[in-house]
């Protein structure tokens, strides 16, 4: 179903008349100056608010991340998934949130396509650590399709799970 909107000055807008049940929305965002983005985002019902906002990305420093701390080029039809860890995960002494992403058969994606952090340097080996000074991520050059990403701490507990989609020249924007 198609719809549009307008984003105050802080990225706020609100979704009215739509009629659905509740689940996972994916919103196509277009704005100038920004990647064409996916957002999933949560949708009930039964909770009156329909006021939503959208962490973006700057187009500039999506691709410029991508080649300075990434070191890959953009590749046309593959998409991005960039995010960022909420500072709950933090909470009751974490200090350290761990992401992953399984394609859509449940295996584990080649360590090539990320996660990279989105600023600083990669990590030398082992598993990227999202921290609440660091909590960015990105995953470049995606095969179109749906994952399965999860975020766990240091001790393997899985903190939450997301199902992702990966379009073409997109950006999937994940903050949790």
């Amino acid at each position: 179903r198609h719809f549009e909107t307008q984003a105050d000055e802080v990225g706020n807008f609100e979704i009215e008349g739509l009629d659905l049940p509740p689940g996972v929305l994916t919103l196509e965002v277009e704005a100038k100056g920004y990647p064409l983005t996916w957002h999933s985002v949560a949708w009930d019902v039964y909770r009156p608010s329909k006021r939503k906002r959208l962490y973006m990305m700057e187009e500039d420093l999506v691709y410029e991340s991508a080649l300075s701390v990434a070191e890959v080029k953009r590749q046309s039809r593959r998409g991005i998934i960039v995010g960022g860890a909420e500072e709950t995960f933090f909470e009751k002494g974490n200090k350290c949130a761990v992401v992953t992403l399984l394609d859509a058969n449940g295996v584990s994606i080649d360590s090539s396509y990320g996660p990279y952090p989105l600023s600083g340097e990669r990590p030398k080996e082992g598993k990227m650590c999202l921290t609440q000074e660091k909590p960015g991520f990105g995953f470049y050059n995606l095969p179109n399709g749906q994952y399965l990403m999860t975020w766990q701490d240091t001790a393997g507990k899985v903190l939450r799970t997301h199902v992702v989609y990966v379009g073409s020249d997109r950006v999937s924007v994940v903050v949790n």
